[in-house]
């Protein structure tokens, strides 16, 4: 049985799921705040089929990089998607701000 590798790999796997899950709440937060309650579930229901599609892309993707590279390859690729995907939350409109009409 082969000894264990560990190293980059596992900690870029760590980072992207801590702040996977820590993105989760200031989102939450975001849609409930800025939806009106008449809209939210269609717009929850159209982010689900979203992110579902994302999920069979990206895994397609992820498998053909593997194979071509290596496993390793593929996470680092998906980590700085999932980096630089996560910058355009800084670009939403603060609650507060005088150019902002509440719907």
């Amino acid at each position: 049985m082969p000894a264990y590798v560990g190293g980059q790999y596992d900690v870029f796997y760590i980072v992207v799921f801590l702040f996977n899950g820590i993105s989760t709440s200031p989102h939450a937060a975001i849609m409930n705040r800025e939806i009106p309650n008449t809209k939210r579930s269609t717009l929850l229901s159209f982010e689900s089929l979203i992110l579902e599609s994302g999920v069979v892309v990206g895994s397609i993707f992820m498998g053909f990089i593997s194979k071509q590279h290596s496993i390793a390859v593929a996470w680092y690729i998906g980590s700085a998607i999932l980096f630089v995907s996560s910058i355009f939350y800084l670009f939403i409109p603060r609650a507060g701000n005088p150019g902002i009409t509440k719907r």
